[in-house]
């Protein structure tokens, strides 16, 4: 008799075989977890989509006059935040799901991934701010001497 389980996301997989029912549970588990994982890496690459478009705009868009460009991204980095932070939430479930179904090298994957995020993200957010503040230098400072300390 196959056994079958739905991953958070809606995908149905089966097991079948000689496994005993135990065994199957725990592998369906494993892959809802991993599916699972998948979409939140989809919502991840959508979020920082977003978060990238929303900077190109802004530093089109800026200047020292234009007080809306800069709304609009405080506003998109507001939503990426909740995105990424709603995500992290999931990716720590998904982590315990795979600590539960004893997949305890999975488990250490899906955590690595997590910190190597944190830091992807930390680095985006270094990029942007260096960025903004060249541009900023740029859009106010039209002195052909280099470095004259008008900013």
């Amino acid at each position: 008799m196959a056994s079958a389980t739905k991953s958070r996301n809606g995908e149905v997989a089966s097991c079948s075989g000689d496994l005993p029912e135990e065994q199957k549970e725990q592998k369906l588990a494993v892959f809802a977890a991993l599916s699972d994982l998948l979409d939140i890496h989809g919502r991840r690459a959508m979020a920082y989509s977003s978060f990238d478009k929303a900077f190109r705009l802004f530093l089109r868009e800026h200047t020292l006059w234009n007080a809306g460009a800069a709304a609009t991204y405080v506003d998109a980095c507001r939503k990426v935040t909740a995105e990424f932070s709603d995500c992290s939430a999931k990716a720590k479930v998904t982590e315990a799901d795979l600590r539960r179904a004893e997949e305890d090298e999975l488990a250490q994957v899906v955590r690595d991934i997590q910190e190597l995020e944190s830091t992807k993200l930390q680095l985006t957010v270094k990029y942007q701010t260096l960025r903004k503040d060249h541009n900023t230098y740029e859009d106010s400072c039209k002195h052909p001497v280099t470095g004259c300390g008008c900013v």
